[in-house]
């Protein structure tokens, strides 16, 4: 896995862990598309890498 794609799937899931604690916590409605937003993105990001040709 590209050292990109390593800190891009680091930092979603990072903002998807805070989000989480955020909306559970302190009951902020608004912060749960932030954690499934996460874990989409971080999900596209390790499915598009799968797809790279290997050498």
């Amino acid at each position: 896995m590209n050292n990109t794609y390593k800190i891009a799937c680091i930092v979603f899931l990072s903002i998807s862990v805070i989000a989480f604690i955020i909306w559970r916590v302190y009951n902020i409605e608004l912060a749960e598309p932030f954690v499934w937003g996460g874990i989409v993105i971080t999900a596209v990001l390790v499915w598009l890498n799968s797809l790279k040709p290997k050498p």
